[in-house]
């Protein structure tokens, strides 16, 4: 290293996912380490840049929602009985992101890597992670798993092979956001530490907005549940929310399928498609859109994590544990529902958050928990 320079180190995520979430949570990790590093961020998909989205085409999201599931079921099935489908397109990922970190490895050894957090440990990324921690391994490179979170339906084959990579020696310091009662219950003799995820502290990247209007209803179209649950659930709230002349828009976190699912039901319901806010394309468009709303009710955990680290009150419409988790660690586990609260029951929680003045009194606590980890790390790669 040259004298008064930095070390490097590779950070690794979701950084170009279309769901802006991920992205938030690495571009907030890489601020919570450059103060000591020069960083990289490398994305787990091998790719350089957001992919252009889709034309909309929300007459159609019921379609691909049937087709998804199909293949999702295919795909399933095949796993269980010992068969790995061929896929083209994640194979081409996992030689970009390879190339990557080779690219990276052979310009500067870096200090280490760090995966970002989220959910990266769940199958899909397994063989990714599992290059990745054996080529830093190779060339003697920490590695720092931090803040992920858990895949619980992960197969057997998964779990010895994750239990494989957290048993590598280049493996130094392993946290998580949520799962760690599943991981040590697997895992008993590996160190896991529990921590919160480092999108908390995204306000140190971005300003929030200051003119708040709203109750915003984050849209997410789950494939693992049924289709006509979710609208007829959303069809309630928005007809209980017009009944009691709340102000509403719908948004996203950027996925394309969500801003179609969204725009399909406004058609449906005979609303304006101006209650649809536009497609945020980069995480300070969806910290701002977040933060301008006086409280949320929404699906996907990075809308309630953007929204307490921008002092916006939410409630989560939990389809995963992990919102569960996020809930009981800010000590709101009441506001978590699921498809069967009622409209009623929804806008009593709403009235009841609205009410609540001491909703963000643990925030300093829960901030704190993501600056020790933060510590952890850096004093993990040294």
């Amino acid at each position: 290293m040259v004298r008064g320079t930095k070390d490097k180190i590779i950070i690794v995520g979701a950084v170009y996912y279309e769901n802006l979430g991920d992205a938030a949570l690495c571009y907030s990790a890489q601020k919570m380490l450059s103060d000591r590093y020069d960083t990289v961020l490398i994305d787990i998909y091998g790719r350089t840049k957001f992919p252009e989205a889709a034309a909309p085409d929300p007459e159609n999201c019921y379609n691909r929602y049937k087709k998804i599931v199909r293949r999702q079921k295919l795909r399933d099935a095949l796993l269980h009985v010992g068969i790995v489908p061929y896929d083209k397109k994640k194979k081409r990922s996992f030689e970009a992101v390879t190339q990557q970190i080779n690219d990276e490895i052979s310009k500067q050894k870096p200090a280490a890597v760090v995966f970002a957090g989220g959910a990266l440990l769940k199958g899909v990324f397994l063989n990714s992670v599992e290059r990745i921690v054996a080529l830093a391994d190779k060339n003697d490179i920490p590695v720092v798993f931090n803040a992920c979170g858990i895949d619980s339906a992960m197969l057997p084959a998964e779990w010895k092979k994750l239990y494989a990579i957290f048993r590598t020696k280049a493996v130094k310091y392993i946290s998580v956001r949520d799962g760690l009662e599943l991981l040590k219950k697997k895992f008993p003799d590996i160190e896991i530490h529990d921590t919160m995820d480092p999108a908390l502290c995204i306000d140190r990247l971005y300003e929030k907005n200051k003119t708040r209007s709203d109750i915003g209803l984050g849209i997410m179209l789950f494939h693992g549940f049924d289709f006509n649950v979710q609208y007829s659930f959303w069809k309630a709230l928005v007809e209980k929310l017009n009944k009691e002349g709340c102000s509403w828009r719908m948004f996203t976190n950027g996925a394309p399928a969500d801003q179609n699912f969204a725009s399909y039901m406004l058609d449906s319901f005979g609303e304006s498609r101006d209650r649809l806010a536009e497609r945020p394309v980069e995480p300070a468009e969806l910290y701002s859109l977040i933060s301008g709303f006086d409280m949320i009710v929404s699906m996907r955990l990075h809308s309630h994590i953007l929204a307490y680290a921008s002092d916006t009150p939410s409630i989560a419409v939990s389809w995963d544990s992990k919102l569960n988790e996020f809930f009981d660690k800010i000590g709101k586990s009441s506001n978590c529902l699921d498809f069967s609260a009622s409209a009623d029951e929804v806008f009593e929680r709403i009235a009841a958050t609205k009410n609540d003045e001491n909703y963000f009194a643990g925030k300093d606590s829960i901030r704190q928990i993501v600056e020790d980890n933060f510590s952890a790390v850096k004093n993990a790669v040294g």
